[in-house]
């Protein structure tokens, strides 16, 4: 299985173990240019208030160049170009009417810690 490119930073929440355990994934997919940050970090926080956009939000971003993809657009985005038969799951979900698939998001972001643990402290993936 040969990485894929892909150029940009992902964000998302260091103490969500969910989080984490994509990240983890994600990284074994992608090669060193795709930027991973926790977005309570430092420069994700910088990052993020460089976008204008809320300093802990509530899903994954990913920022893509200029295009800034957020939550189940950004979980979409990485499953189709991530190769293997992530794709597959992507098409899936890009069938289903996007409020269906915004609100299961929405839920699963809204139980994480409940659901799959919180971390004590900050992951911080290392390449």
């Amino acid at each position: 299985m040969g990485k894929r490119t892909l150029e940009g930073v992902l964000l998302f929440d260091g103490f969500c173990v969910l989080c984490s355990a994509f990240v983890r994934r994600v990284l074994r997919r992608f090669d060193g240019k795709l930027e991973v940050l926790p977005m309570q970090g430092v420069r994700g926080q910088a990052l993020l208030a460089q976008s204008g956009m809320n300093l802990l939000p509530d899903e994954v971003i990913l920022l893509i160049g200029k295009q800034v993809l957020q939550g189940p657009d950004a979980v979409l985005y990485l499953l189709r170009v991530a190769g293997g038969g992530w794709p597959l799951l992507a098409r899936l979900g890009s069938w289903l009417p996007k409020s269906w698939v915004t609100f299961l998001y929405r839920k699963v972001a809204k139980n994480r810690y409940v659901w799959f643990g919180k971390r004590k402290s900050c992951f911080v993936p290392e390449r």
